[in-house]
């Protein structure tokens, strides 16, 4: 079987971008797709009974639980080409990890020790958290910076300046957020491409003010405490620490305490909300009619792992920061 005779693949890219060969899902048949080279140009369908972990295409999700992602869909599609590719499997890898670390919040509550064991375990997994955060906004920008280099003139010019590795290079002018004019007389950057930056630009800063505190100058996460209703964390601390949005979106308990899990679940948020701006700013860019022609026409891009629903079925509300109230038997 040919690469162009599988029944997923539309069109065989010949521009230099990279077929990102993941597998399929056909929702009409319900049934899974993998295939593999066995000599030049030569495929086999393997047999498979499911599909455990990692990007697959299809129309529409194998399980609800699996999350869509717009940015790998768009990459995957149209924009695969050398330096985009790579630093999208990272953000996955990233993305997995993430999943673990809010699975291991939710197995903290359920396995904690009336000896205040768990405390510990809790603030050592926050203060990953947030490293992870700030560093995956650095991934992002990795791709950002290989993508802006496809974006050309009519007469064949780079549209976007070389933009730096790092996110806070662009975004940020010493400790302060850019503004858009700033971001476009610097970068050269698209007025929807320049808002992305600016619209995560505060919440970046004190997300890495925060990591930076813990990294290099020995800070630790304020408090935790081991409440009925759930972990819960000083919301007191440093400047950054003390506005965090997430401390205004729940209910508080007595003293100023926090809910961990809503902490946790507003990192997990402003991330993907990251990764979903900036795909719509990258669509809004670029004319439809000049992205390179789709490898796998009508499929999406979905990610799943045995513990995915911790990142597509983030709370709608703040009804949860908190766990239920224990009722006394009578």
């Amino acid at each position: 079987m040919q690469l162009s005779q599988i029944p997923y693949i539309s069109y065989v890219p010949a521009d230099g971008r990279v077929l990102l060969f993941q597998p399929w899902y056909d929702v009409r048949e319900g049934e899974w797709h993998l295939y593999a080279q066995i000599a030049e140009g030569d495929f086999i369908r393997m047999q498979v009974a499911g599909y455990s972990a990692g990007l697959y295409y299809a129309a529409g999700p194998a399980d609800s639980m699996d999350l869509e992602l717009r940015l790998a869909t768009l990459v995957a599609q149209h924009l695969s080409f050398p330096g985009v590719a790579p630093a999208l499997y990272s953000l996955v890898d990233d993305l997995n990890l993430m999943c673990a670390s809010l699975e291991k919040l939710r197995i903290f509550w359920t396995l904690r020790k009336s000896n205040g064991a768990s405390t510990f375990l809790v603030e050592s997994e926050l203060e990953y958290l947030f490293a992870q955060t700030r560093a995956m906004f650095d991934v992002l920008q990795k791709l950002a910076k290989s993508a802006a280099r496809l974006l050309q003139t009519p007469d064949g010019r780079n549209a976007i300046a070389t933009l730096p590795d790092s996110f806070a290079s662009v975004a940020l002018s010493g400790e302060e957020p850019r503004t858009i004019a700033e971001l476009q007389a610097r970068f050269s950057l698209p007025e929807p491409l320049a808002a992305f930056y600016v619209s995560h630009a505060l919440r970046f800063l004190r997300i890495r003010a925060i990591r930076v505190g813990i990294e290099h100058h020995g800070k630790r996460v304020p408090t935790v405490f081991e409440t009925e209703r759930g972990f819960g964390v000083s919301t007191k601390g440093s400047d950054s620490w003390a506005v965090l949005e997430v401390w205004t979106t729940h209910t508080l308990l007595p003293n100023s305490i926090g809910s961990v899990k809503a902490l946790a679940t507003f990192l997990a948020r402003s991330f993907l909300e990251a990764l979903d701006d900036f795909e719509a700013a990258l669509r809004h860019i670029i004319d439809p009619r000049l992205l390179p022609l789709p490898v796998s026409a009508g499929n999406k891009l979905y990610l799943r792992n045995p513990l995915i629903a911790h990142l597509s079925q983030l709370p709608a509300s703040t009804d949860s920061a908190w766990e239920p109230a224990e009722v006394a038997p009578s």
